[in-house]
Formats: structure tokens, C-alpha cells, sequence
């Protein structure tokens, strides 16, 4: 458990409107629901506002008490699914739930000590509310670790092997206890056994956070054996049952986060009244919310019972103060109504039960029934003292929960002065109060002062601005002259030395500057521009009365001592500092801090420390005197300032190694010469801050030389590769940092170069980076491609919306021409019974016609209805044009939102390119041999998980190039090449892939020694005829080698077919060309994500699979003649490619499936050195999947390469189909006939 990252305030108070906003609109929806709780609209919105509010708890790293958010939303869940049923006790829960989270936000901003704990009565009713009814604290208990924990030695010579088995055994032991001592709690027996056993696994060796946990353990059990009593609670034996699992995972080999349990460990702990040494130590390592004394926190319901109180003070105490200003005025009647008013505080003050605030009323009350009785004893004193108390009694109703520590101080020291008063000491009480007004003069006279010095410091930084853009202009710095003098002049006044000291420090290089002929060096306007800001954030410190201000100035003043020394050479010609050259500077070393003048300057002699291997690179360079090449007083890494030197080291080293190439091929360019001494310098300054003066000492040692060879107008190139050796040793101890600074649970990080797509004549000052959590960036990149997946689903559905418009427009039509032919019967029938009934019935009366038209005005209003269907089916189609252009838009949207996504994620080879070069140099120093790598295409982004994936398999094909395929020097020579071997990196984007080749021009394969290995392995038969790319494909078996020598860099056989699995786990495939003394080409082929895959949708018999779009060379339909052919031969030929043949679900082992012949599909696959033609019963389309883990078990079966999701829900399973060659079976697919 690792010390987590001090909260942020100012990040809560930047975005503080927007939560409350966020928990009014809660609190509003809660009130909604409790009223209408049949309407589950607001419910349902609530969860969305508390899933926000949960996305902003997290953002702001308060992930501790998102458990009460999440178990509010857990309960809102539980009931729009009805789970349970609603009821006010519920709605009222939710929302005391919902105002505690704001009054503890509240409390952060105010200041106080982030402690999830004070939310536990909230997260104790909504675990009832749930169902659950015993809530355990310690889920609210974060302790973190601070201080490394005293552990016991670890065991030496114990490998997992034995760990695993002695695990077993303590874990026999501990059981073994444990059932003794639940059969008997008054025997400590058993208990002693169990403590023995978690003792002795306490000595495993592991990390930090695997040993500080068994230590707590045994912590938490001699805590037990301390206890008296005869009953043991629930919690302590659910506790032991839980250890006694933990056990079991480590004696399997299987460790599981322990997290959970060792906060639930150090919550008892933290209860413990145990003085052991063992629970001190714990107690000491960890800290925890509330484990410091601190003043006394109301609580919410204790808040919402005072508020009332205190608005009711806060009202009398207003109309109190009123009442005072007329008896000052000369109103003498008013002191009667004071005295009600004043009793009338005092009776509410004891409600508040508040001891200060009680304490000061009474002493205005007595002030105030003194006066009463002697109405001659009013004076200005006493008027001003009255003001100031009742001023103070505000200032403590409106601060109640956050009161100042030294406030009964400020009440006895009022009382002093009213006695003094009224007992007539005006002498004394103007003493005194004439050093109250002194203190607060000198307060505010330094706040005046301070703001002077901040607002001259702006106007130079602008000035300074300004003069850094345009450098031409000289004339504005003039007025800089005046600035400074003010400042200084204030800081004399203020009596701040040091401070004045880093001014003249900044005085005297912006006096440089107004040389006309001064060139800018860039290291001393980052030492200028951080000398100003270190000033400028002392005066802000001192400002706010923090007293810890003066390491900012020391800290500042000892860079300036560092870097301005006096030298023998121009600084923008040359900057070399060495241990005499510090040591006789004249600058004043008592400004240096003490650690940093020891790194600086006692340096004390040593052998050197990069020893000149070549002849010709010795007598070129000379040797380093002792006291320049080391140090024989040990480092002292300073922890702190670590982290910051590595991430430095991320920029020096790449721009150090290129300068070193640039070098080699522009031997006397100046600028490389200036640019990699400036380098080394900046880089041996930031190792010996950091504490590492033996990394200081070996990067002066190749400053050194670098200096006296580039006075050398010829340069071997073994003084090069001198230089570069030197270099490899350089970065080995840095990456030595970086190994013991990490742990194994440290997040991954990533720098994101926010610029770095930007055209190439943006300056680069102007470039911003962010640094982000890779797992962050995963996360957001799988939201992003579900979102996808959703979207697809939300056009299927509109899809299928469309299809059924179209019905209900075809329905209606057809429905309106029936109900038409209806009107038209109804009128031909109507009419002819009319004509009928007029012959019958001479004396027709025309008022009886109305009871022949009832039929008729039936269909009208029938006609009418469908009238208003088609309008709604209109307005339908009309809503869904609308939707379906959104959804297009939203899709556009989430492509390139996907894409920015994908794009940050990706990084450029050229991260690695270094470690590519380094290697290359190592290997052939090493093997004796002469080879240069060049590597193109380093602008190529690829996957970072990619990249990181492929990186080992890359290194093994370097070392193999230079150990296998480049020649010795001599035999070079004699073959007519010339003594250094080429090996070229080459990378290139085709579509969604990443083409890798990694090629030599030395001897190339020598298949008829393949052949003959591969034979005597019992790989291939005698008699086997191979091309020559089956043979060449061989070197991919496991175990072959043609390598006569096993070293430590190749020749065992076993790293070809890791390589080629590797890059088939990854989706990739690889494959090799060679011709002899020509040299051998190795072509890798990777996706560019790993996340999104393009594909084609196929169907084999009832199931559908996605087969991956870049082994798919081809498809083409066959008839059913030609199918007959393809099953009786098992092949078909194909652009001069001879390919197996089978149908897919025979290759899936489906036997009996009979396969269709009518206008069906043949797809032409392509891996590696397989070809392989599947007939599939349907093509279905071409598109673009989120790839998902297949998980564990299908992981493993051949030719699985993960899993996707439709957007109907369908899982589809991503198939290569020939790597299902690799299964035993899979012959027989080639041996069943068509049926």
C-alpha cells in the first residue's frame, strides 16, 4: 500500500459551481420522486447526475468516498429494477446521503483533513437501505504508507519453488492454530501457533508491498495474544478465515490483492491500545485520517441541528449591534434593551454549547451590567474594545465549524483589556494596545510591501518576455535597472538577505543581456527565468505567512552558485566545470546549502572510473586526473528530486545519442560540439542534485573527452566508439535508477506530445506535453470503441424502425384503397335502393333519406382516421430521417474521436530507436565484429502496447543479424565488402498495418545446413522435398540452430519460434527471404491497434466468425463444378500459389457438415508461409471490429485471435483460419470428400 498523492483543493474549488450544481440537480430529482414515486423519470435521471458526480469524484482523486455515490447509485438501481421496493425512508436516506457528500466537500474546501470515516452514518443507512445490515467501518478506512516499514530480514536462497512448499506447510500450521483456538478462545495455543507460521512467511522474499502486508499480519495476531477475554468476535474470526486464504494463494502460486484485507488488518490495529514494539512500528509506517490530534469536526447532523441556532444568534447579534451605536451615540435609554438582547445571546450560546463563545458573552454581559452602574466610566477605549467584541462573536458564528486554535487566547486577552478597562488602567490597556496596533501595522505593512515587490517582479517578466521573443530589442531592458532597485530596497527594508542575495544573482546576468554583442545562452535564461519565479513564489509564501518559505531562495541561490562559475572559456564556447574550478571559485560558498556544497565541491579522489579500452583511444585521449574521474564517499539519492531527474533523463538521453551519431559523420561541425558539452553539462548538474555524484564523476569523465577530441582536427573512430562506450555505461547506471526507484505496482505513465502532429516549423517552446496514466488512456480508448458497438446496435434498431415505417406506409395505402372500394359499393348500393324504394313507395318523404346516409358517414370517418395515420406515419418517417442524420453525425464524431484516441495512444519508434542503437553497439563490441544500424521510418507511430509487445522479439533479431549474419572483419575483406556490416530497421505504414524488416548484408541462410538440422531433429523426413522458402521458414522450429558455439548472446536454438509466436499472439506474422553473401531480410506485418481489427464477416454453417482482413489475399465464386473438382483435390492454384483447400467448419472439425455449392465463397488466406483457400457458405461484409479477450481458456486454442460483439449483442469469435493447420486434426479436413 503505497502512499498516495496529497489532495488537490484547487482543483475542487476550479470546477466547485459545477458540483453543486451537479447535487442540486440530485437533490431536485429526489424531491420529484418522493413526491410521484409511480413516476420513474426523475429516479432514473438522479442515477445519471450521481454517475457524473461519481466521473468528478474520481477525476479529483477523492475515489475513497465515490463508495457512498456508488451505493447511492446501487440503490437507485435497485430500484427502477425492483429489487426493492420504493418507500420514503429510502428517498429520505438518498438524500441524507446526498447532503453529507456535500457538507464533506465543503469541509475539504474549507481546509479540513480528508477523512472518509465522517461519512460512514451515510454509508451505514444506505448499506440498510440495501439489505444489508452490519456495515463495516473499515470499508471508509484508507490508511497509507509513509515511512518504509521495519521488516524482517529477508530469507535468503529461497526460490518460488521452495516458497510454494514452505507456504503449504505454514499454511498447514495456521490452520491447524486457527481450529484450536476456535475451539478454545481462552487458549492462547493455538493463536501462538497461528502467529508462528505468519512470523516465519513474513521472512519470504518479495516486494515492499507483499512483505508490509505479512508484517501486518503478524501484527494483528500478536494484537490478539494481548487481548483478554473468552469470546471471539465475528469480524476477528472472518479476518483470521481471510488470512488463512491468503495463505492458501501463496502456497499455490496465485497471490491476489491484498488491499482490501490489510486495511481491514490496519483498522483494528489503529483501534489497539497495544504499546508492543511491533504495533508501534506499524503505527509509525502508516498513516491514517484522524490518526493526529485535531480539532474537533461537526458533523452533518450536528450541523443542520446548530444552523437554526445560529441563524437566530446572527439576527439578534445584528440588532444588538444596532442598539449599541444608539447608547454610543448618547442614547442612554438603550442600555436597558442592551442588557434584554445581551441575555438573550447568552441563553442561545449555551444551546451552542461552544465554551468561547458562552465565555465572551458573559464577558460583554458583566462589561455591559458594569457600565449600566457606572454610566460615567464610558470612554473611547471601552467603545472600541465593545465594537471588537461583538465583531468577534460574528467572526465566530460565521467560522463555527472551522474556529481558530488560539481563539480562547484572543478572548482572554479581550477580557484583560475590558477589566483593565473598567477598573480605570488607561495606561496600561494603551500600552497594550499600542503593541496589538504595532503587530498589526507591521502585518499590514508587509502585505503592502509584498504586493509592491509581486507587481515589480510581473513588470520585469514581462519586459523579460518581451526581449526573449524578439532579442533585437535592447532598448526595454533599461528600464529593468529600476525595478531592481525598488525591489532590493524593499527587501533590505524587510530585512530579507537571502532573498536580496538571489536578486543580485538575477541582477547580474540581466546585465549580460544589455551587452549588444551578448549572445543568449538558453541555460542562463532558464537559470534567469527560474531565479525570478523562485523570488517571486518566496514573496507569495511570506505574503501568506507560511514559514517554511526560505528553502525556495536556498534552493534557488545554490543552482546560481552551481552554474555561474568563473571558467577559462567563454560559456557559449564552452561549458566545463570541473572539482578545482569549483573549489576556487570566488563566489561566496556560505550562500551554498550544505548538501549541495558537498556535491559540489569535496570531491575526493578515486581510480578513474570509464577505463580507455582501445590503443588508439588512449593515446587520443588523456588520462583524467583522480580527482575528475570519481568519488569514493557513497551517493545519497536524494528520493524527491529523483523522479524529476529521470523524467529529464527521457529528453538528455535520446539528444545525446544522436548527437554522438551526427558526430561520427560530421566530425568537425561546431554546433554538435557546443550542443553535446551543453547536454553532458545539464546532465551531470541534474545527477549530482540528485545525490548521485558517482553518475556525476563517469559524466564529467565523457564531457572530458569530448572536449579535448573535439580540439583534435583528425578523429579515429575508436575515440568514437570510446565516447560511446562510455555513454552505454552512463545510461546503464541511469536505467539501474530507474529499476530501483519503480515497484512493481507503479502506474504506468505515458507523455503525451500534444504538438507532436503539428507542422514541422511550429517552435518547439511553444509545444505542450501531458502526462497521463496509460491505463487511463486504455480505458478511454475501450469506452470509445464501445461506444461503437452501441451506436451499431442503435442503427440496427433503426434499421428495423425504417422497415417497419414502410410496412405501416404499405398498410395504409392498401387500407385506404380498400376502404375506398368500400365508399364506392356503399354509394352503387345506396343509390340503386333509393331508385328501388322511389318505384315502391310513390309518396317518399325526403326527410327519411338521413337513415340511408349512417353507413356512408361511417366510411367518411373511417377515410378520416387513415387520413390521420398517414400524417402520423409522415411525421414518424420525418423523426426518423432526423435520427438517422444524427446518428451519421455522432458517428462521424466518434470516429475521430476514436481515431485522436488511438492517436495519442500511439507512440513513435523512434522511442526506442536508442535502445536499438545501444544494443547494436553492445554486440559488437562483444563478438569483435564492425556493424552499423541504421534505422528508417522512426517517425512511424505504433500501438504502445505494441510496441512493447514486439520489442524483445526485435532485440533477438538484432543481436541474430549481427552474431549470425555479419561476417568477421577479415572475411569481409576477403569477400569484397568493406569491414563494417550494414543491418537497416526499416518500418512503413501499409493500411492498417506496420511493416517491420530487419535486414543484413553479411552471409545469408545457409539452407543445406537447415535442411540437414531439421532432418537430424526429426522436423522433416529424408526424402521431403522443400522449396526454399519452406526450408528458410524451418529456422522458425523450435530448437534448430546451424550455430557450431553457444554464447550468451545466441546459438540455442530457442528464440526464433518465441519470436514467431510472439508476433502471431499480437495478430501479426512474419516472414524471411535470404541470398547467400548477400545478406537475409526478416518482414514482420502488425496491426497498428490492437483494438480495432478490420475484418470479414463470414458464415459457416450456422455460426458466423470474423476472419482478419490482411491475411485475406483474395476471394472469388466458384460453380458447382468447379467445387466438385476442389474437394476431390484438396488444392487450387492461384497467382502461381499452390493452396490447401477445405471447407471452414471441416477445418473446425464439423465434419458432417455438407457444404453449400450454390454461388458461395472462396477466400485466399495468406500467413506466413501458409496459403490456405477456405470455402465459407456466405461472404456477409467487410467490417471494422473492437477486438475483445477471448478469455483464458479460448485464448489458448489455435487460431482463435479474440472475440467481438455485434451491435445486435452477437458474440463473434475473430478466427485465422490457418493457424487451425497447427491442431493434429486438421489433415482430416483435407481428406473429406464433398458429399
Amino acid at each position: 500500500m503505497t502512499a498516495r498523492s496529497k489532495l488537490n483543493i484547487a482543483s475542487i474549488i476550479g470546477i466547485k459551481e459545477g458540483i453543486y450544481q451537479i447535487f442540486s440537480l440530485i437533490d431536485q430529482n429526489l424531491d420529484a420522486y418522493s413526491k410521484h414515486p409511480d413516476k420513474i423519470t426523475p429516479i432514473r435521471d438522479c442515477k445519471h447526475y450521481i454517475h457524473q458526480l461519481n466521473g468528478l469524484l474520481e477525476m479529483l482523486r477523492l475515489s475513497s468516498i465515490t463508495l457512498v455515490s456508488e451505493k447511492m447509485e446501487q440503490l437507485i438501481e435497485a430500484l427502477l429494477t425492483k429489487k426493492i421496493a420504493s418507500s420514503a425512508q429510502i428517498c429520505e436516506t438518498l438524500k441524507q446521503s446526498n447532503k453529507a457528500l456535500l457538507y464533506y466537500l465543503n469541509e475539504l474546501i474549507d481546509g479540513k483533513e480528508e477523512n472518509p470515516l465522517r461519512l460512514f452514518p451515510a454509508y451505514r443507512e444506505l448499506m440498510q437501505a440495501y439489505g444489508f445490515e452490519n456495515a463495516p467501518e473499515s470499508d471508509l478506512f484508507f490508511p497509507r504508507l509513509t515511512v518504509s516499514p521495519a521488516l524482517k530480514a529477508e530469507s535468503v536462497h529461497m526460490n518460488a519453488d521452495a516458497m510454494k512448499i514452505s507456504a503449504k506447510q505454514m499454511g498447514a500450521e495456521y490452520q491447524t492454530g486457527l481450529l484450536k483456538w476456535l475451539r478454545d478462545p481462552s487458549n492462547k495455543d493455538g493463536l501462538q501457533q497461528m502467529a508462528d507460521a505468519v512470523n516465519h512467511i513474513e521472512t519470504f522474499p518479495g516486494t515492499t508491498e507483499e512483505r508490509a502486508f505479512w508484517w501486518v499480519v503478524a501484527g494483528f495476531l500478536e494484537n490478539l495474544l494481548q487481548q483478554e477475554g473468552d469470546q471471539i468476535e465475528l469480524p476477528i474470526r472472518r479476518l483470521c478465515g481471510k488470512i488463512e486464504q491468503a495463505i492458501r494463494r501463496l502456497a499455490a502460486g496465485t497471490p491476489d490483492s491484498t488491499a482490501t484485507l490489510i486495511r481491514e488488518l490496519l483498522y483494528h490495529i489503529a483501534h489497539s491500545e497495544s504499546a508492543s514494539q511491533r504495533i508501534t512500528d506499524i503505527k509509525r509506517s502508516y498513516a491514517w485520517p484522524g490518526q493526529l490530534a485535531e480539532t474537533d469536526t461537526l458533523t452533518l447532523e450536528q450541523s443542520e441541528t446548530l444552523q437554526p441556532i445560529l441563524d437566530q444568534l446572527r439576527n439578534i447579534l445584528m440588532q444588538t449591534n444596532d442598539i449599541w451605536r444608539e447608547f454610543c451615540t448618547g442614547q442612554q435609554e438603550s442600555l436597558t434593551s442592551l442588557l434584554e438582547y445581551i441575555d438573550w445571546l447568552k441563553h442561545l450560546s449555551q444551546q451552542t454549547e461552544c465554551a468561547p463563545l458562552e465565555k465572551l458573552i458573559n464577558i460583554i454581559s458583566s462589561t455591559v451590567t458594569d457600565l449600566h452602574a457606572h454610566p460615567q466610566d464610558m470612554s473611547e477605549e471601552l467603545i472600541m474594545e465593545m465594537a471588537t467584541a461583538l465583531l468577534l462573536i460574528e467572526s465566530i458564528i460565521d467560522d463555527f465549524a472551522k474556529l481558530s486554535p488560539d481563539l480562547p487566547q484572543q478572548i482572554d486577552a479581550l477580557a484583560s483589556r475590558l477589566h483593565q478597562i473598567t477598573n480605570q488602567s488607561a495606561g496600561e490597556y494603551t500600552l497594550a494596545f499600542n503593541a496589538i496596533e504595532s503587530r498589526a501595522q507591521e502585518k499590514l505593512l508587509l502585505a503592502q510591501v509584498a504586493q509592491e515587490i509581486l507587481t515589480n517582479l510581473g513588470q520585469i517578466e514581462n519586459i523579460l518576455d518581451q526581449f526573449f521573443f524578439e532579442p533585437s530589442k535592447r532598448s526595454e531592458l533599461s528600464a529593468l535597472s529600476t525595478l531592481f532597485q525598488q525591489i532590493s530596497g524593499a527587501l533590505v527594508m524587510l530585512d530579507l538577505e537571502r532573498a536580496n542575495t538571489l536578486l543580485d544573482l538575477c541582477r547580474s546576468l540581466i546585465e549580460k543581456l544589455l551587452e549588444p554583442s551578448y549572445e543568449i545562452i538558453e541555460a542562463e535564461q532558464i537559470l534567469l527565468v527560474d531565479g525570478l519565479s523562485s523570488l517571486g513564489f518566496f514573496i507569495e509564501s511570506l505574503k501568506s505567512g507560511q514559514s517554511d518559505s526560505d528553502q525556495i531562495i536556498e534552493e534557488a541561490i545554490a543552482l546560481f552558485q552551481i552554474a555561474l562559475l568563473p571558467k577559462t572559456s567563454a560559456l557559449a564556447t564552452s561549458i566545463t566545470t570541473t572539482a578545482e574550478s569549483i573549489s576556487e571559485t570566488q563566489t561566496d560558498t556560505q550562500f551554498i546549502p550544505e548538501d549541495v556544497h558537498q556535491t559540489a565541491v569535496e570531491i575526493p579522489p578515486e581510480k578513474p572510473a570509464v577505463p580507455i579500452e582501445s590503443a588508439a583511444a588512449a593515446a587520443f585521449f588523456k588520462p583524467l586526473l583522480p580527482a575528475q574521474s570519481g568519488l569514493d564517499v557513497e551517493d545519497q539519492i536524494n528520493q524527491e528530486l529523483l523522479p524529476v531527474f529521470l523524467e529529464e533523463t527521457q529528453d538528455l538521453l535520446p539528444q545525446i545519442n544522436s548527437k554522438l551519431r551526427a558526430w561520427r559523420m560530421l566530425p568537425q561541425d561546431e554546433d554538435i560540439h557546443r550542443t553535446l558539452l551543453r547536454l553532458l553539462h545539464i546532465l551531470k548538474g541534474s545527477a549530482r542534485m540528485t545525490g548521485d555524484l558517482h553518475l556525476g564523476a563517469l559524466i564529467h569523465a565523457m564531457e572530458s573527452h569530448v572536449e579535448s577530441a573535439f580540439r583534435k582536427h583528425h578523429m579515429p573512430d575508436s575515440a568514437l566508439d570510446q565516447l560511446e562506450r562510455e555513454f552505454d555505461i552512463i545510461i546503464s547506471k541511469i536505467e539501474q535508477l530507474q529499476r530501483n526507484k519503480l515497484s512493481p505496482t507503479a502506474a504506468k505513465q505515458v507523455v503525451i506530445a500534444m504538438a507532436a502532429h503539428t507542422s514541422d516549423n511550429i517552435d518547439p517552446l511553444q509545444s505542450k506535453t501531458l502526462r497521463i496514466n496509460s491505463e487511463l488512456m486504455d480505458s478511454l480508448v475501450n469506452d470509445s470503441s464501445e461506444v461503437i458497438a452501441l451506436r451499431s446496435k442503435i442503427e440496427a434498431q433503426l434499421n428495423h424502425f425504417k422497415q417497419s415505417l414502410q410496412d405501416l406506409a404499405e398498410s395504409t395505402h392498401r387500407l385506404h384503397d380498400q376502404l375506398r372500394e368500400v365508399e364506392i359499393q356503399a354509394e352503387t348500393q345506396m343509390q340503386s335502393h333509393l331508385a328501388q324504394q322511389h318505384e315502391n313507395e310513390h309518396a317518399f318523404d325526403s326527410l327519411e333519406f338521413d337513415r340511408f346516409t349512417r353507413f356512408q358517414e361511417l366510411t367518411r370517418l373511417m377515410a378520416e382516421s387513415i387520413d390521420d395515420i398517414i400524417t402520423v406515419q409522415e411525421s414518424l418517417r420525418t423523426t426518423h430521417l432526423v435520427a438517422e442524420e444524427a446518428i451519421m453525425q455522432q458517428s462521424i464524431i466518434n470516429r475521430h474521436l476514436q481515431q485522436s484516441l488511438l492517436q495519442i495512444r500511439a507512440i513513435p519508434f523512434s522511442n526506442y530507436a536508442e535502445r536499438y542503437y545501444r544494443i547494436a553497439r553492445q554486440v559488437t563490441e562483444d563478438l569483435g565484429k564492425k556493424a552499423h544500424l541504421e534505422i528508417q521510418g522512426m517517425e512511424v507511430e505504433i500501438d504502445r502496447n505494441v510496441l512493447e509487445e514486439i520489442n524483445p522479439s526485435l532485440e533477438h533479431l538484432l543481436r541474430n543479424a549481427i552474431a549470425h549474419g555479419i561476417e568477421e572483419p577479415a572475411q569481409r575483406l576477403q569477400t569484397g565488402k568493406s569491414q563494417t556490416g550494414q543491418v537497416t530497421v526499416h518500418l512503413r505504414q501499409e493500411s492498417n498495418e506496420v511493416v517491420i524488416t530487419v535486414s543484413d548484408d553479411g552471409y545469408g541462410l545457409n539452407l543445406p545446413r537447415i535442411r540437414g538440422e531439421a532432418q537430424r531433429l526429426g522436423l522433416i523426413q529424408a526424402n521431403e522435398a522443400l522449396d526454399d522458402d519452406k526450408t528458410m521458414s524451418l529456422i522458425f522450429m523450435p530448437g534448430l540452430s546451424t550455430t557450431d558455439s553457444i554464447t550468451g548472446i545466441a546459438g540455442r536454438g530457442i528464440g526464433l519460434d518465441i519470436v514467431k509466436n510472439d508476433i502471431s499472439m499480437l495478430g501479426g506474422r512474419i516472414s524471411v527471404q535470404s541470398v547467400p553473401n548477400q545478406g537475409t531480410t526478416f518482414t514482420i506485418y502488425l496491426p497498428l491497434m490492437l483494438s480495432m481489427a478490420q475484418t470479414l464477416m463470414v458464415r459457416a454453417g450456422k455460426q458466423i466468425y470474423a476472419i482478419p482482413a490482411f491475411i485475406v489475399e483474395h476471394n472469388r465464386e466458384f460453380d458447382s463444378e468447379a467445387f466438385k473438382k476442389l474437394y476431390q483435390d484438396y488444392r487450387v492454384a492461384f497467382n502461381g500459389k499452390t493452396y490447401l483447400f477445405s471447407h471452414l467448419s471441416h477445418l473446425l472439425g464439423e465434419f458432417n457438415h455438407i457444404p453449400v455449392t450454390q454461388r458461395s465463397q472462396v477466400l485466399f488466406l495468406h500467413s506466413g508461409t501458409h496459403y490456405l483457400a477456405i470455402h465459407v457458405d456466405e461472404l456477409i461484409s467487410n467490417t471494422e471490429v473492437v477486438v475483445k479477450h477471448a478469455g483464458p481458456q479460448l485464448s489458448q486454442a489455435p487460431g482463435i485471435e479474440g472475440a467481438t460483439i455485434t451491435g445486435g449483442g452477437e458474440i463473434i469469435l475473430i478466427m485465422n483460419p490457418v493457424k487451425l493447420l497447427q491442431r493434429n486434426d486438421a489433415q482430416q479436413a483435407f481428406q473429406y470428400a464433398c458429399t
